[in-house]
């Protein structure tokens, strides 16, 4: 009699609810999308001076270092003739502007002659960087273009520039061509040799349907999302477009408006019941 009292009694018991997850998710929109790539270049002053000695000999002084500031026809560096026979005064080899002592190539004792320039004067200012681009990118990066630019040896510091001139010549050899982009110097902090990196817009589509790129799920060569339809997922295939860092396009397989879930995507399963606790911030506004 126990033994049947027990199992009518379990048997009239409710069944749990099924548990539910939340996901946090993020609207399918509309908006613009770049693909953009970094290139690196040398960054150099657009004054920049080449210093030549005006006799052959030894440099047996230097009174200037890299960086220093000088004035126009103020000695640099002291060279000695060292014609056998003669006696000559030390000559100087000066500046031909005012300007900071941009490098020095020589050291006190190396031999110099006037074929060869032994230091460089540059004017404060705006920079220059150039940048060898592939031919592939050069109908999308155009004179005029505005860019930023990161600089690792001022701790990332950033900077603006413009695009200026593109070389109508490829290289036979590299395949590419030649891209000088102005950097203003607004602080000061950018000096000549430094190196600079550059992320240039290569591809740009507005009005893209898009969602974050952390919605996106592989399997082989397919790619998927989870959608969100009355409160349960629906694992949809999508063909994809243009992405970046942030957002992937899709070309098939969604509409403006949906909601899809954005994160750990691993776990997740077709028909499975969700709650939605947040949506991502990094959504693009719609145009």
């Amino acid at each position: 009699m126990l033994a049947i009292l027990m199992t009518a009694s379990c048997g009239g018991r409710a069944k749990a609810p099924p548990k539910v997850r939340e996901v946090a998710a993020a609207p399918v929109v509309r908006g613009t999308i770049e693909r953009r790539v970094m290139f690196t270049g040398n960054i150099v002053a657009q004054d920049a001076f080449d210093i030549y000695p005006r006799a052959a000999g030894k440099i047996s002084k230097k009174l200037l270092k890299e960086g220093d500031p000088v004035k126009r026809n103020q000695p640099i560096l002291l060279v000695e003739r060292d014609e056998v026979g003669y006696s000559f005064k030390q000559m100087p080899i000066v500046s031909l502007v005012d300007g900071l002592v941009g490098t020095i190539s020589v050291d006190v004792g190396s031999a110099v002659d006037q074929t060869r320039p032994v230091a460089t004067v540059v004017r404060p200012g705006n920079m220059r960087v150039k940048l060898d681009v592939p031919e592939r990118y050069l109908g999308v990066i155009l004179p005029g273009t505005q860019v930023k630019m990161e600089v690792d040896s001022l701790g990332g510091d950033g900077y603006s520039g413009t695009i200026v001139t593109s070389s109508p010549v490829v290289s036979e050899k590299t395949r590419t061509a030649n891209v000088e982009v102005d950097v203003p110097n607004v602080d000061g902090g950018l000096r000549h040799g430094m190196f600079g990196r550059l992320n240039l817009v290569v591809e740009r589509r507005e009005g893209a349907l898009m969602v974050p790129g952390g919605a996106i799920s592989w399997e082989g060569d397919k790619q998927f999302v989870y959608r969100i339809k009355d409160g349960k997922l629906e694992r949809t295939q999508v063909k994809p477009g243009l992405r970046n860092d942030e957002h992937v396009e899709i070309l098939e397989g969604l509409s403006e408006g949906l909601q899809v879930v954005v994160g750990n995507l691993i776990d997740l399963k077709d028909g499975e019941m969700v709650n939605v606790k947040a949506r991502e911030t990094n959504a693009p506004s719609p145009l």
